[in-house]
């Protein structure tokens, strides 16, 4: 989890993982980037080339503070309600933009828990471009699978929060 702790956006964000193994040496470097992030908000990010065996990692996180800013956080012109749809195991997301801009797009982050209130996965949701004053629905499956053998992988509890709501500047 990344957590911006300025009272301002901070735009271009590339966050680097450094894999070792047991002599220290690189055995692999995962990267993910967030064009922005609003003040005082955390976000999970996620990376895809972990290898299974490591001894140590570092992470690295860089600012661009040449960045254009081109996004104006909408986050508090967000309104939405979950509910569920147990026949279809997925979550609806309906929401609206009671801002006065189109918004170039929101992001909500699916959190699954184990029973031990440990975070398992984390999945985005996201609509893009909602007129002013739309409303929206974003319908996303909410059970979690492993990716190789399809088994179904157990979890006590998820929330959904909104995470990105942003127009053009």
């Amino acid at each position: 989890m990344i957590k911006n702790t300025n009272n301002v956006d901070v735009n271009s964000i590339s966050i680097e993982v450094v894999f070792y193994d047991g002599e220290g040496k690189i055995i692999e470097i995962d990267s993910s980037n967030l064009e922005v992030l609003a003040a005082g908000l955390d976000r999970y990010v996620s990376f895809y080339e972990t290898p299974e065996k490591y001894e140590r990692y570092d992470v690295l996180i860089q600012v661009d503070k040449d960045a254009q800013n081109y996004y104006s956080s909408k986050l508090n012109d967000v309104s939405y309600e979950c509910l569920l749809n147990k026949e279809d195991d997925e979550v609806i997301i309906r929401g609206k933009n009671n801002s006065s801009e189109k918004l170039e797009y929101v992001i909500f982050e699916i959190i699954h828990y184990d029973d031990k209130d440990n975070v398992i996965n984390v999945k985005e949701a996201f609509e893009f471009d909602i007129r002013k004053n739309k409303s929206f629905e974003i319908d996303e499956y909410i059970d979690l699978y492993d990716d190789e053998t399809y088994d179904p992988i157990a979890y006590s509890r998820y929330e959904i929060r909104l995470v990105e709501a942003y127009s053009l500047k």
